[in-house]
């Protein structure tokens, strides 16, 4: 499109009035201008003022030059508004500019107008700029626009235009105010942004110039050429040619029948968005290329984006020719080419007759025999046909010649009439348009009753064909019968064969190798006598065919002509005319013998009887020989069929010089193009002439006079509707013929017509292409490359073509295809040539082309021409940017797409396949898959040719499908065509692909409990929510159900949405009563994988689809009620519902349960996991009312499996929870267990401890249990549980008693603090011998964590592990305060947890971010069991329950205060004893109105004694609900007193913070410890646990904390003090003198024989005996009573005691605090004296005792607990570098010693 960006108008421009401005308050033009003046000439204009102020001026002006004159210069005086006008006058003197001013003065201030004067000069108006848009290439678009002279004078303007732009007219001359119209051009030669702008120079001397911006874009016309689509006849060229030979399109027309026109379409198809001009342009095929095809439109243009379709047209006129024509489409500038191959096939009918032979049989002369001929067209091609013969024949057809339509038959009857008694044969042609003649044999025998000739049949035919190649044909039959009597003819059946000694005689022999196979049916024909015998030499010839009379008067007699007839046989033959009598034709004699190689004439004579007339007949002389005439002489194989020899005679009886019948003929051809032939060959094609009118018409074919053109019949009379005539062309050399025959008709001159014969002589030409060089590319060894190559027919002769390739001196494979075949005149077909090199060589070889024109029954000469072939092998590489690629954490389903980019370094094209291989690596075993298409895998293409030194791109999309890694190899191979190469198939590895497929998964890392939830510690909270069950769901490979459907389409129809997993998890939030806070749990949720998960929590509402009002039926059942009930009241909530995490994310999840309305809620809610698992919780919680109770009972209970043999079953707790306010009793029938007792032999296998209890409020109690199996087989028994509250449930028990392996040895560590416990070494030992009762994975560590917590344990779970009895263990808990308050913390421990849990300290403070060190102390006694305690730590926050005890205290005032004043006033007075309850607690203060006015009026009577004193007894509830009743009945006058009555409401304690701190342990009687754990070597056996027995209760300390630390600090200050007093040290050394030290006072009478060995012994008497041996030693003081309370530390001193270890301590303490000069003194006992000697030797004895062991241990793991309670309040930094002090090692004496710094 083009655009003009200035647009003129037609009309002038308005010249609007000359500008005004305001100077000083005058208002005077901006300039006066002067335009088309002359010199010397005077022009006039007027200056005007006007005053717009409004206060009069006064104006003086000077005057200006010379050129320009006004007035005389004087005052001008304005008033407000007014003007003045002052003429100027311009008197030029010369052509030139002038310039000047006139200046007025106003109050001191000045201004001016400017004058000037223009000379004319011109001035165009054009546009800005032209754009042209886009235009194609050697094409030109052209657009108009307007050029204006605005100027004042005429001007000449020229044009500067660059390529590819121009402007017509370039040049020209505009008058004044002139315009005219001009047209720019825009063609470029090339595809580009064209810029440029134009130059239009005007005035004189091109003084002025103007510019002109040109715009276009050239494109590059594209036009393809397309078969429509939709004709599935149309057919595209193939592949292989069509890739190679540029764009090229085939159509082909099929078979078309001769004469017929089909007409096939193509469209010219423009892609481009400019217009394509196009031109069709046929190849030339030379001069005689016959037009049979045509083309509606041979030039033209498309529009953009449109098409063109163009109809070809196919006419055929040959039959069995192949014609082909290339047109070439080429668009302006010949840009692009494309060539359209236009191939058809001329078909002709396809004739066939019944019989080959008619047989008449044998009749008598003159009778009639008739038989019918059938002529069958089997193609859809009429046809046209004619009989060669007259009617007047002795085999006379009804019908000569007629029209066969597509699929007919016709029927000719034919009769046979024999005058002479002989035997007939004739073969008759059928000439056919378009078609091989047909020949058909004619039989028949004729007798008299005296003359009985030999009878012919057909088989006499066939014998004749088989003596003919013999040479017998020539010889008699009575000849033949006496070389069978000589021995020189042997006959076999129907056969004869020579002998060998029999020689033919010379002439015969010569005729015998002169017998040939004719070439073509045509040639038959092509003599005037269709002859049996044809290809040989005639067994009888005539010298004449036809005999011309001319003019003949009728009924007269012409002049007689002579038919010479030669016997060329051995034997003697007669010759008989049978029609001669009574014809218009007469021969005589009419019959006539004739001897072997003599000629006999006859003469013919012409008598017509009727004038003007044509007169035409065939004569017919049967010749045989003389011995067939009777069937007695000759025998049956003998017999030959007799030979017709046709004469045909022409005359008329039209006067001379009279005019003959007007001829109205039509040839059907006119132009006959004869086929192509080679020198030496003949050609033959079929016309029609046809006589359109009803008079018979002669005619006749002048001969071509050099002979290469000929006509049969040549002459005849045309008297039926048409006639077939045989054109026959015989070129002598290779060249092009041309000859006009002219047929003469009615031997008339006048009447003649032309008929142009063509033809050519070829010899086979074949063009190759460049010059007969093929270069192969680099092929890859053992493969193959191939190369189109182009050969073109350059003749009209269809050639047969073959290759052959001669290998060269190095082996290789060079195919070609195809090999051989035929390519049809003028055609180009490409031949495509494949090399397959065997080594990596450059090779050269030869091939051969070799082509001859292809014939039926000639074969030509053979041309060859040679063809060199250059190759060279290399050897093929692929190499891939990514050696391994890794596609890292895939979810299963989805997919990940990688681009892998493909490089060949070699010189080569390799075609390539790729194919994976597979590797899946899972948990313990490793799977290799190989096949052709992996799973999971997808390449975009997986095969292709990479082409040397290129690159291709493939897109690696993998899918798992299955949750593993997955390994995938790439790999390739070569595809080879050379089989025996088989070392470059070796497969090679591409790259390495690497996917992990996993599914979504999350895990519950932790869980917390608030609210009413708050009071369940985390093992109850992970088991009512069944969080391992879920987190092994979770875990687990999800159903094809489940992932069927995302969030966002798991829908239903349903309420109930159908339930499509088989996870199924209770989420119980317990028993609440109504009122009480929700039961809030928050659950961690971590994504554990490594892709991302998205999850929701989807609710019955959140998957429903409501319907369409109309389908609704609102009919719900009971379940699906209740479930809209809880959703509509929102009694469970989830928040937030849906969420995704990344790979490790952690988020949490609150999970809410209300308890505002008395209901027990079940609510379906679905954890979904996008394409992962579903999981179906089922929500369940129960509210009660207060008050009320509810005990929940499971329906089974399992035992946790024991070994047979264990001599001491652990004790098992079945846990029972109350859940209501009130306490409940419960009792369990022990009858079952007696029952399975009186069944086990009197043993109890189960054992129920507390068949009878009380279950307080909201508390758990655990009932113990005894299993004992007696066999490895599983027990159960059903136990009913009764209730107080009325209720009563059935539990059934469960226990399996397994068999023990005896299984023993050193455990690891099953705990969280680092330390050892004992845990069984294998998963069996493990089943057998479990540590906890229910296995629950409860995390130890806190993740969770809120803002307004108090503090945090350092671990949330202490597992003991397998423990032995008369042992006892340490863990330790670190308690910090993470508030910014002071906090206060105290555990509690459960009762049952007292007797053998000890914590250390029990209670404490703690500043903000401070941690205390809590020791837990684990006794085992009792008997074995399981242990589950849940210890609770109860943290409160000072600073509030400070404010709490101060707003207590001032309610407390306050209440006391109340219960001393109260104020009566006169309102009160009324008696109102009957509202008012009989008996009251207490006497309510009353308010009392009185008339008091001042303050100090009223504080005199403030305080009142009671009036009286009543008993406060406790009122029934009966009893105030009646007083209420009775007061509302008086509510407006009591209301305001009842509100003055009311109490403050008293301050609610501060609720602590709790901490949960679950603690486990199984402990087993030593001997089963011993069996089945480890050995008891490695654990020390606490003997005061042994000694109290199942008894033993740690009980408190009677002193208090504050006595202990008085205590402690004394006795630390005294014997510091000692040691330091160098009397006390004198002291020291006289008592080790002395025989009986004082010390020895306090030690005890300890045995000296046997020492640890017999303690031990006695102690391992006392557990193999079972009693209650008591040994007699103190026992240790535990942790609580040697530590104190001094910010978790113990000091030294706390060792200090009243046993015997204690004073062992105070000995090393002793030494420890000695001068070293006593130290040494005591270590060597020879110079002590005996008792101190002795001394040291019990010393000995008491440090090796069990006990000092164990004082030892408490003492190092006391002083370990406070460097590590130390290290954690910040008091000792273990990293900071330890400082040497260096003091004076010398000994000084006692006295001088000083006391050491402390």
């Amino acid at each position: 499109m083009v655009t003009l960006t200035t647009v003129l108008s037609n009309k002038m421009a308005v010249v609007h009035p000359a500008s005004k401005t305001t100077k000083l308050g005058i208002e005077v033009p901006t300039g006066l201008t002067w335009k088309g003046w002359e010199p010397g000439k005077e022009y006039t204009k007027s200056l005007t003022l006007k005053n717009i102020q409004f206060k009069t001026q006064k104006l003086k002006f000077k005057l200006p030059s010379h050129s320009f004159s006004t007035e005389y210069p004087q005052a001008i005086i304005l008033s407000a508004g007014t003007s003045y006008t002052l003429p100027i006058t311009f008197r030029p003197l010369e052509k030139k500019e002038y310039s000047d001013a006139i200046e007025f003065h106003i109050s001191g201030q000045n201004f001016s107008v400017p004058f000037s004067a223009h000379l004319p000069t011109p001035a165009l108006l054009l546009p800005d700029s032209l754009t042209f848009g886009m235009c194609g290439v050697e094409d030109v678009i052209s657009m108009t626009f307007d050029l204006t002279n605005t100027g004042d004078t005429s001007t000449d303007f020229i044009w500067e235009v660059p390529e590819p732009f121009d402007v017509q007219p370039l040049s020209g001359t505009l008058l004044r105010k002139e315009a005219c119209r001009l047209k720019a051009f825009f063609a470029p030669k090339s595809a580009h942004a064209f810029d440029a702008e134009v130059i239009c120079y005007f005035g004189q001397n091109r003084k002025y110039s103007k510019r002109m911006k040109l715009e276009g874009v050239g494109k590059y016309p594209h036009l393809v050429a397309e078969l429509p689509s939709s004709k599935k006849d149309t057919i595209l060229q193939s592949k292989s040619v069509g890739l190679f030979s540029g764009s090229e399109i085939v159509i082909k027309f099929n078979d078309v029948p001769v004469g017929a026109t089909v007409e096939k379409c193509f469209d010219i198809k423009n892609v481009a968005p400019v217009i394509g001009h196009y031109s069709i342009v046929k190849e030339s095929g030379g001069e005689l290329c016959d037009p049979v095809f045509s083309c509606s439109t041979l030039e033209g243009s498309v529009e953009p984006h449109s098409a063109h379709r163009i109809k070809v047209s196919y006419m055929p006129n040959t039959v069995n020719v192949v014609s082909v024509v290339y047109y070439t489409l080429t668009t302006q500038g010949g840009v692009s080419k494309t060539t359209i191959k236009c191939m058809g096939r001329c078909k002709g009918p396809k004739l066939t007759i019944s019989e080959d032979c008619l047989n008449f049989g044998n009749i008598a002369c003159g009778t009639v025999a008739t038989s019918v001929l059938h002529i069958r067209n089997e193609s859809d091609v009429p046809a046209v046909y004619q009989l060669m013969m007259d009617q007047s024949s002795v085999f006379s057809p009804d019908v000569l010649c007629g029209r066969v339509g597509g699929g007919m038959v016709q029927s000719i009857p034919v009769t046979f009439t024999p005058p002479r008694p002989i035997a007939y044969h004739r073969r008759v042609c059928l000439l056919i348009q378009h078609h091989q003649p047909l020949f058909v044999d004619l039989l028949g025998t004729a007798f008299t009753e005296t003359v009985r000739p030999a009878v012919l049949l057909p088989k006499h035919l066939k014998y004749f064909h088989k003596m003919l190649k013999s040479g017998l044909s020539r010889f008699s039959p009575e000849q033949i019968q006496q070389f069978i009597q000589d021995g020189k003819i042997s006959v076999n059946g129907s056969s004869m064969t020579l002998s060998d000694d029999f020689t033919l005689p010379s002439d015969v022999a010569e005729v015998v190798s002169q017998i040939r196979v004719p070439d073509s049916t045509y040639q038959m024909v092509a003599n005037d006598n269709i002859r049996i015998d044809a290809g040989a030499l005639p067994h009888v010839s005539a010298d004449v065919q036809y005999l011309q009379f001319g003019y003949c008067l009728e009924r007269t007699t012409s002049e007689a002509k002579v038919v010479n007839i030669t016997n060329h046989t051995q034997g003697k033959v007669m010759c008989i005319w049978p029609h001669s009598a009574g014809n218009v034709f007469q021969v005589i004699p009419e019959e006539r013998e004739i001897q072997a190689g003599r000629t006999v004439s006859f003469t013919i004579a012409f008598r017509p009887h009727k004038p003007s007339q044509f007169y035409s007949n065939e004569l017919e002389c049967f010749v045989f020989y003389k011995s067939l005439r009777d069937y007695r002489q000759i025998d049956d194989y003998a017999i030959t069929p007799p030979w017709c020899v046709t004469v045909k005679g022409f005359g008329h009886t039209f006067p001379p010089g009279t005019e003959t019948f007007l001829p109205k003929v039509a040839v059907e051809n006119r132009n006959i193009v004869m086929p192509a032939s080679e020198p030496g060959s003949p050609v033959y094609a079929t016309t029609v002439i046809k006589n359109t009118g009803d008079s018979p018409i002669f005619y006749e074919f002048q001969s071509d006079p050099k002979g290469i053109f000929s006509v049969r019949p040549e002459r005849g009379l045309l008297s039926d509707s048409y006639h077939v005539v045989m054109v026959r062309m015989l070129p002598k050399e290779a060249r092009t013929y041309k000859h006009v025959m002219k047929i003469v008709l009615n031997q008339s001159a006048k009447h003649d017509q032309d008929v142009l014969l063509s033809g050519s002589g070829e010899h086979p030409l074949v063009s190759l292409e460049h010059k007969g060089q093929l270069y192969f590319r680099p092929t890859c060894v053992g493969a193959s490359s191939s190369i189109p190559y182009k050969i073109q027919n350059l003749c009209r002769l269809p050639l047969h073509y073959q290759w052959r390739v001669t290998s060269g001196s190095r082996e290789c494979h060079v195919l070609v295809s195809p090999t051989s075949g035929t390519i049809q005149p003028h055609e180009v077909q490409h031949h495509l040539w494949e090399f397959s090199p065997l080594e990596s060589v450059s090779y050269c070889l030869t091939a051969t082309l070799s082509v001859q024109a292809s014939s039926k029954h000639k074969r030509s000469k053979k041309c060859k021409l040679p063809l060199e072939l250059h190759g060279e092998g290399c050897v093929g590489k692929i190499t891939c940017d990514s050696v391994c690629v890794d596609f890292g954490t895939v979810v299963i389903g989805t997919s990940s797409s990688r681009k892998l980019v493909l490089t060949n370094p070699s010189l080569c094209n390799l075609q390539y396949q790729l194919f994976t291989e597979q590797t899946l690596k899972e948990e313990g075993r490793v799977t290799a898959i190989k096949m052709d298409t992996s799973h999971g895998v997808q390449l975009s293409h997986s095969e292709g040719v990479l082409p040397a030194g290129g690159q291709c791109t493939i897109t690696v999309t993998v899918k798992p499908w299955e949750n593993a890694l997955t390994v995938t190899n790439i790999r390739y191979k070569i595809i080879l065509t050379n089989k025996k190469d088989c070392s470059a198939q070796v497969e090679d590895i591409l790259c390495l692909l690497k996917v992990n497929g996993v599914y979504p998964t999350l895990v519950v890392t932790d869980l917390k409990g608030t609210g009413s939830a708050g009071r369940w510690s985390k093992a109850r909270l992970w088991e009512m929510l069944s969080i391992d069950r879920l987190v092994g769901a979770l875990k687990d490979e999800p159903s094809v159900e489940e992932l069927r459907y995302a969030i966002a389409t798991r829908h239903s129809t349903r309420r109930r949405v159908p339930v499509r997993t088989r996870a199924l998890v209770d989420f119980d939030f317990g028993i609440s009563p109504v009122g009480s806070p929700p039961s809030i749990i928050h659950l961690m949720l971590k994504n554990d994988g490594d892709s991302r998960t998205e999850w929701a929590f989807q609710f019955p509402e959140d998957m429903y689809l409501e319907p369409e009002y109309w389908a609704d039926t609102g009919e719900l059942d009971e379940i699906e009620q209740h479930e809209l009930h809880l959703t509509s009241q929102k009694l469970f909530q989830v928040s937030p519902k849906r969420g995704h995490m990344e790979p490790g994310q952690q988020q949490k999840v609150v999970l809410t349960a209300s308890h505002d309305q008395v209901i027990k809620g079940q609510l379906p809610v679905l954890l979904k996991i996008n394409k992962g698992r579903e999981v179906l919780l089922n929500f369940r919680s129960t509210t009660i009312e207060g008050g009320t109770s509810l005990i929940r009972l499971p329906q089974e209970y399992s035992f946790a499996p024991i070994a047979i043999g264990c001599t001491a079953p652990p004790r098992q707790s079945f846990k029972v929870y109350n859940g209501g306010d009130d306490t409940v009793s419960y009792e369990i029938d022990t009858s079952p267990l007696e029952t399975m007792k009186e069944e086990n032999y009197m043993m109890d296998v189960v054992q129920c401890l507390q068949p009878k209890g009380e279950i307080p409020p909201h508390q758990s109690i655990a009932i113990e249990f005894v299993f004992s199996p007696l066999e490895a087989k599983r027990y159960v028994v059903d136990l009913f549980v009764n209730l107080s509250n009325g209720d009563s449930a059935q539990v059934t028990f469960v226990g399996d008693g397994v068999q023990s392996p005896g299984l023993g040895g050193q455990q690891e560590d099953g705990g969280n603090q680092g330390e050892e416990t004992n845990k069984p070494s294998s998963a069996l030992t493990d089943y057998l011998f479990p540590v906890e009762q229910k296995k629950l994975h409860v995390p130890a560590h806190r993740q969770i964590h809120f803002q307004e917590e108090l503090g945090t344990l350092s671990v949330e779970q202490l597992r003991f592990g397998h423990l032995s009895l008369f042992t006892f263990h340490h863990k330790l808990v670190q308690v910090t305060n993470t508030s910014a308050h002071t906090v206060s913390f105290i555990w509690e421990l459960p009762e049952a947890a007292k007797e053998v849990l000890k914590l250390y300290p029990p209670s404490g403070y703690l500043q903000p971010g401070e941690t205390c060190l809590s020791k837990v102390t684990f006794y085992s006694q009792c008997s074995p069991s399981f242990h589950d305690f849940d210890l609770q730590c109860k943290m409160m926050n000072e600073s509030k329950f400070a404010a709490y005890q101060d707003a207590l205290a001032k309610w407390e005032d306050t209440q006391e205060e109340k219960q001393h004043l109260f104020t009566v006033t006169s309102r009160d007075l009324i008696d109102q004893s009957e509202l008012r309850p009989q008996t009251t607690p207490k006497v309510k203060s009353v308010k009392i109105q009185s008339t008091f006015t001042s303050d100090s009026d009223i504080r005199k009577y403030q305080t009142l004694p009671p009036i009286r004193s009543q008993t406060a007894e406790p009122q029934t509830k009966e009893f105030y609900e009646d007083w209420k009743k009775k007061d509302l009945s008086i509510k407006s006058r009591a209301r305001p007193r009842l509100k003055r009555q009311k109490d403050e409401k008293c301050p609610e304690t501060p609720c602590p913070f709790v901490l949960h701190l679950g603690i486990t342990a199984r402990t087993h009687s030593p001997p089963d410890y011993v069996k089945h754990i480890r050995d008891m070597s490695a654990v020390h056996i606490d003997r005061y646990v042994l000694s109290q027995g199942s008894t033993a209760v740690v009980t408190e300390d009677l002193v208090t904390d504050e006595e202990k630390e008085v205590v402690n600090e004394v006795m630390t200050q005294l014997i510091m003090d000692c040691l330091v007093d160098s009397t006390f040290t004198q002291s020291l050394q006289r008592l080790a003198k002395e025989s009986v030290p004082f010390f020895a006072q306090f030690t005890s009478d300890l045995p000296r024989q046997g020492g640890q060995d017999a303690a031990r012994h006695s102690y391992a008497a006392g557990l193999t005996e079972g009693t209650n041996q008591t040994i007699e030693i103190l026992p240790p003081q535990s942790a609580g009573d040697t530590s104190e309370m001094m910010g978790g530390r113990v000091p030294q001193s706390n060792i200090l005691g009243r046993t015997l270890s204690n004073e062992v301590s105070i000995n090393d303490s002793f030494h420890e605090n000695m001068p070293p000069q006593i130290i040494r003194e005591i270590s060597q006992p020879d110079q002590l004296p005996l008792e101190l000697f002795e001394d040291v030797e019990r010393e000995e004895k008491i440090k090796s005792l069990p006990e000092f062991h164990h004082l030892v241990d408490t003492v190092l793991e006391n002083t370990v607990f406070n460097i590590v309670g130390e290290v954690s309040s910040g008091d000792l930094n273990l990293f900071k570098p330890i400082k040497s002090v260096v003091k004076d090692t010398h000994y000084k004496h006692a006295s001088s010693i000083e006391p050491p710094t402390l």
